[in-house]
């Protein structure tokens, strides 16, 4: 997955404001180890097979940490006017470029968004920050809507059913062509924190007891570097991407997509064909979330024109009866335009995607960051026509069953078409996905 980066502004405060540094301490465990060589347990694993859950690590630490020493932080530890960091909603984990990771949370008082807190760690797993986030900077407003929406929509659950199920993360509008920072520290700044010194790992868990800490005693929390865990040398696992399964499991709970498709699937009896182009929001617009915009026909043509704009990662449309019920060489075309235009504009590779709703399912060419955009070439005109008469001939009988038309489809791509990287799947009424394999056979997406 291509890393979500924050702003070179952002970024060059980073090295300014961590704010915790995990030290061994005489009084905490007894180690022949340097005192800066200690890490914080809960950003690594010995399994490289496994990965760490950020916003769940971050969610532990803090609560540890406001829980031993009493300190408020901005409302990790709820304060008494109710202020509180609500964790069950947070923003996706953000890659730093000099490899470390940070979360966003939304800081709650009387079910409203009041603040919004930034928790981050350094590539060595040393360097805890926690920051609200600036709110001058460009992006604020957007982001502050977002987690807010997040909150409420929590709430809302929470009253109708007795329980919270929106947990997984909510997407954060970062442009790098835009500043951006965090304020305060523990108590500093704008802040509201405990206002003593900034803790050390040691600190953090100093005052750690057995019902304090829900059974977990230190020094498990801090560990000692490649070697020192005992079992195995722990490794600090890079952010892996969401795959293209995820991508679509997050469009199935989207309900601006899923109005979008079955709205396509109500124009398969048309002569034309329909579609919207989608992206990201508008910086500065005010924009909370992924925009849809239906398309409009090329002047004097029943063929739409897809315009893509610098935020535009997706285009979903029709292929109406009568056309071939999958999709057709300039579809594979427009995937390539949208990973150039994804790159220029510093896109997620991972987000792109093309989608075609047919009489025999809806369809999605999708990939991950691996894709070498570099490496490919947009097809002219004259190019495509040619692809269209050889992918025609190549698929014969125009009566063909679908599961034949996908093989030939996988075949005409591996021969003609090839993009190393680039993923077909196919989702049914219900929403549950399925990749399509060279080999005419289909591997489930995880519900």
């Amino acid at each position: 997955m291509k890393k979500n980066y924050f702003s070179a502004s952002v970024l060059g405060a980073l090295s300014l404001f961590f704010l915790i540094s995990c030290r061994v301490e005489d009084d905490f465990v007894q180690s022949n180890t340097p005192p800066e060589e200690k890490r914080f347990a809960a950003f690594w694993t010995t399994d490289q097979a496994k990965t760490v859950n950020y916003a769940k690590a971050f969610e532990g630490v803090l609560k540890d940490y406001g829980e031993s020493s009493g300190k408020e932080l901005y409302g990790v530890k709820p304060k008494n006017d109710g202020t509180h960091v609500d964790f069950n909603v947070f923003s996706q984990t953000v890659a730093l470029p000099e490899g470390g990771y940070a979360v966003l949370f939304p800081v709650v008082k009387n079910s409203k968004t009041i603040d919004i807190l930034i928790a981050s760690i350094d590539k060595d797993v040393k360097k805890l920050g926690i920051h609200l986030l600036d709110k001058s900077i460009a992006q604020y407003a957007d982001i502050f809507k977002i987690l807010n929406e997040r909150v409420r929509k929590n709430l809302n659950l929470e009253t109708s059913r007795g329980t919270i199920h929106e947990i997984d993360p909510v997407i954060i509008p970062w442009n790098p062509n835009h500043g951006g920072g965090w304020t305060g520290g523990f108590g500093g700044g704008s802040g509201s924190g405990g206002g003593g010194s900034e803790p050390t790992c040691s600190e953090v868990y100093r005052m750690a007891t057995q019902e304090s800490l829900f059974g977990r005693l230190p020094p498990a929390q801090c560990i000692d570097p490649v070697g020192g865990g005992g079992n195995g040398s722990p490794a600090f696992p890079t952010l892996p991407p969401p795959d293209p399964c995820s991508r679509l499991k997050d469009q199935k709970q989207d309900d601006k997509y899923q109005a979008s498709e079955n709205y396509l699937k109500t124009k398969l009896n048309d002569t034309s064909e329909s579609g919207f182009r989608v992206g990201l929001p508008v910086p500065g617009s005010g924009q909370a979330s992924n925009q849809y915009q239906q398309l409009s026909n090329t002047p004097g043509t029943n063929q739409l024109d897809f315009k893509i704009f610098n935020t535009t990662f997706g285009i979903m449309h029709s292929h109406y009866n009568g056309l071939i019920p999958i999709f057709s060489p300039g579809d594979v075309n427009l995937y390539i335009q949208l990973l150039k235009n994804a790159k220029n504009n510093n896109i997620s590779l991972n987000l792109v995607f093309v989608s075609v709703v047919t009489e025999s399912g809806t369809y999605q060419l999708r990939g991950d960051n691996s894709i070498n955009v570099d490496a490919l070439n947009m097809y002219t005109d004259a190019q495509i026509a040619t692809l269209n008469d050889t992918y025609t001939k190549s698929l014969g009988n125009p009566n063909i069953s679908t599961e034949s038309l996908q093989q030939k489809f996988m075949d005409f791509l591996k021969e003609n078409m090839n993009i190393p990287g680039m993923e077909i799947y196919t989702v049914d009424e219900n929403g549950n996905s399925k990749q399509l394999n060279e080999n005419g056979t289909t591997t489930p997406c995880p519900n």
